[in-house]
């Protein structure tokens, strides 16, 4: 297993998290108050009122959020043993996740660009037969040995 030794306990890269959440979630927002100036500077119809509570909401939004995310992304560990893997999330709401090895049946990497090729990080995503929904390592460092392991892992159990 390229030198992992059982169990792997591993918790997602912070600060990658936070910036795809700035990219992906915060400066979209950022667009709302240059559109209702643009609004307001062609049409001359703006209600100021309603204005200033949305650029407040968007410049609120815009300072939590990140916030959040790392408060999350901090309090999250993912587990990884012979019988299968734990999934530990949450802040706030605290979410425990457990998906036995037997139950796997593919293992995938995701490393999206820009953030993740250029951080060399991903999401390992793990694939289960029937109904049940796919577990997502997010945001891990070095995702390919984390990968390599789950594969080595689930050839190895008998189903």
């Amino acid at each position: 297993m390229k030198g992992l030794e059982l169990p792997i306990i591993v918790k997602p890269n912070v600060g990658v998290s936070v910036l795809k959440a700035i990219f992906v979630e915060v400066i979209p927002l950022a667009f709302i108050p240059i559109v209702l100036i643009i609004t307001w500077s062609v049409t001359n119809t703006l209600n100021v009122s309603v204005a200033v509570l949305l650029v407040i909401g968007v410049i609120f939004f815009l300072s939590v959020r990140p916030f959040l995310t790392a408060l999350n992304m901090k309090a999250t560990t993912y587990k990884i043993d012979q019988t299968g893997v734990y999934f530990f999330e949450g802040f706030f709401t605290k979410r425990e996740k457990f998906l036995p090895m037997k139950k796997a049946t593919d293992v995938r990497l995701v490393q999206r660009w820009p953030l993740d090729v250029l951080f060399n990080t991903g999401s390992v995503v793990i694939e289960t037969a029937g109904r049940s929904s796919a577990l997502v390592l997010r945001t891990l460092s070095h995702p390919r040995k984390y990968y390599e392991a789950l594969r080595m892992i689930i050839l190895s159990v008998e189903k």
